[in-house]
């Protein structure tokens, strides 16, 4: 019996420091994005945006085994920028606009390294919490080219601003990729497929040219695009699937960080 209490007594200081961890890493949080809340209003100025009057926070209730309290502060219906554009050129040499659907903030979540050979997996949780700016494009990018060059131009304004450094090679700029197809003429979107936590323009253009073609040999042959997730190899160039996505919906998005 009283080995029995002592077990419990334990497994209850547990919860106790978890729940305290984790409040500290919500108002860390929150925090750092009141202090950072100047630069994210300059990328959504700088990028033609609608500054929000009106935003707030939400939880990601999608497991994350990455972020130590397994889910994601996001936001999702109140973002703190929107419609906004930015100005590049098409293949052929004529200015384009790729239009903004938003820029909100979030926590970073922590990076898995993947052992294939070993079957397991080792977690960094370096930047794990951290708050960054997502910015959310419009389905505009008809190639790998333009695709490049709309990068290449937000990177050039966030420089400019101020608002980060950009060191691709160390994480600073990351961006997901979503690749459809569709025939000539049709109108509506094909079933896409995402590559995460890219931070290669070279590595973007080939993956998006090897998805495109990937894509267009599976439609030919009668097959179906399943909406994944994948994970770009430079070395190999092929993509191991990493899970099933679907929309935010499934994730079940709370309004509980409400500002």
């Amino acid at each position: 019996m009283q080995s029995f209490l002592l077990r419990q007594r334990s497994f209850v200081v547990v919860l106790q420091n978890l729940v305290e961890s984790q409040i500290h890493i919500v108002v860390q949080f929150v925090w750092q994005c009141l202090v950072h809340y100047l630069y994210w209003t300059k990328a959504g100025l700088a990028t033609n945006c609608e500054i929000s009057r009106n935003s707030k926070n939400d939880r990601k209730n999608y497991f994350y085994p990455d972020l130590p309290k397994a889910y994601q502060i996001s936001q999702f219906d109140k973002p703190l920028c929107e419609h906004g554009y930015v100005e590049i050129e098409d293949d052929e040499g004529n200015p384009k606009k790729i239009r903004l659907t938003r820029i909100h903030i979030e926590e970073d979540a922590g990076k898995l390294n993947h052992n294939e050979f070993g079957g397991g997996s080792l977690v960094d949780l370096n930047r794990a919490g951290v708050p960054l700016i997502e910015s959310v494009s419009e389905p505009d990018i008809r190639s790998a080219g333009e695709a490049e060059r709309y990068l290449r131009k937000l990177k050039s304004i966030f420089e400019y601003i101020e608002v980060s450094d950009c060191k691709m090679q160390e994480g600073s700029l990351r961006a997901d990729v979503n690749v459809s197809v569709r025939k000539k003429g049709a109108t509506e979107f094909g079933t896409r497929t995402e590559m995460k936590n890219m931070n290669s323009f070279r590595s973007i253009v080939r993956a998006i040219d090897y998805e495109a073609n990937r894509q267009i040999d599976v439609l030919e042959e009668g097959g179906v695009i399943e909406q994944t997730t994948l994970r770009w190899d430079d070395v190999s160039g092929i993509f191991p699937r990493s899970r099933f996505s679907s929309n935010s919906f499934i994730w079940r998005i709370y309004s509980k960080y409400k500002r």
